[in-house]
């Protein structure tokens, strides 16, 4: 609702005034409409950024055909900004079409720092029609200009204003190997790149290299290795490291494979990231196996999957699969959990025992001290 009067006698104030979340912008290619969220309009492209969540919509009535174009923007910090203590403020833009909204993974992520920020997204490489743009701008309350979004043919000249995200959701865009040299056995003998040899009771593989990858421009990660763990089923763990966040169980996801949907050991599954949530970089991967002695892993193949080829990877979901920050175990994996526990740890049986015991026994306690009470009374 519209806050205050408008008075009549003024009624260019009252069009730049009281109008403007939803304010017309002519530009080159096509009429476009602005809308805000935690924002005020200062003058015609300034806006001091509030809280929560300050961002900026621009609706293109007619949609834009992206092929071969992109969009070109220029954004200022205010030189007194408050810049966070990482020492850059975080934007991020959206794209939405007739098919899609704003997501996570139709976005770009970029660092603002105090003065001019020049950006050109080539946008007809990521998607077709845009009909919305949307930018962010986080960890900032402040003043922003903003000149732009200009529709720009997309030549080799734009190139040297691509924020590093959209390189790599270039790069990404039809996946990337990470090569088997790239990853390192932990308790385990390599004798040669790739080929691992089980030699401790808690045996994993990890990168090398520092993928510093948006986790929204990936959808996930494949693995095709080969290996002779003789259990009826196989059971795994990944892990993934963010910036400034060491491995952890909350960022990990157990998935089992059964030995009869194996064949001759060859083990060929896909691990999406819709599920993990973060506006952090993914730097590293790590794969955890059961220990097993005289055992042998040969990596074939390690590749981070993009959305354009995802379809051809979907049906190599494990059907037993929960990401830990994010899902409840199902029961059957705690079922057999604990009976895998139960059986072949000894010290875990006697806890379990005794603690079947202990409540057995403060039951039958608190029974004979209220019959004792009753007697009494």
């Amino acid at each position: 609702a519209l806050q205050g009067s408008c008075p009549m006698s003024k009624y260019l104030i009252f069009l730049l005034t009281c109008l403007l979340p939803s304010v017309f912008i002519a530009s080159g290619v096509a009429a476009q409409t602005v809308r805000l969220n935690s924002v005020t309009q200062v003058t015609p492209g300034s806006f001091l950024l509030g809280a929560p969540d300050p961002h900026i919509v621009y609706t293109f009535e007619q949609g834009i055909d992206t092929s071969g174009m992109g969009v070109h923007m220029a954004i200022e910090l205010a030189a007194q900004a408050e810049i966070p203590a990482t020492g850059e403020a975080a934007g991020q833009i959206f794209w939405a079409t007739g098919s899609h909204g704003f997501e996570e993974k139709f976005s770009l992520k970029f660092p603002l720092n105090r003065g001019s920020n020049e950006l050109f997204i080539p946008l007809g490489r990521l998607d077709d029609n845009i009909t919305k743009l949307r930018i962010d701008v986080d960890g900032c309350e402040c003043l922003l200009k903003v000149d732009g979004p200009h529709w720009r043919p997309d030549s080799d000249q734009q190139q040297a204003y691509f924020p590093e995200s959209a390189i790599a959701f270039l790069d990404l865009k039809s996946g990337r190997d990470i090569p088997p040299a790239n990853w390192v056995g932990v308790q385990f003998d390599s004798p040669a790149p790739g080929v691992f040899e089980f030699s401790g009771w808690d045996p994993r593989i990890v990168t090398t290299e520092d993928l510093n990858l948006p986790l929204n421009i990936a959808a996930g990660v494949y693995f095709d290795f080969n290996y002779n763990l003789p259990f009826e089923f196989h059971k795994f763990e990944l892990f993934w490291k963010l910036d400034r966040l060491n491995w952890s169980q909350r960022r990990s996801a157990h998935f089992i494979l059964p030995s009869n949907k194996v064949r001759q050991g060859e083990f060929k599954v896909f691990i999406p990231f819709k599920n993990i949530h973060s506006r952090q970089n993914l730097r590293a991967l790590r794969l955890d196996f059961e220990a097993c002695e005289l055992c042998r892993l040969e990596l074939r193949q390690a590749r981070l999957i993009g959305y354009d080829e995802i379809e051809e990877y979907q049906p190599m979901v494990p059907e037993r699969l929960y990401y830990v920050h994010t899902e409840k175990p199902p029961k059957e994996f705690l079922r057999k959990e604990i009976n895998d526990k139960l059986s072949k740890d000894l010290a875990f049986f006697i806890s379990w025992i005794l603690l079947i015991i202990a409540a057995l026994a403060a039951g039958l306690w608190l029974m004979f001290k209220s019959a004792l009470v009753g007697d009494k009374a």
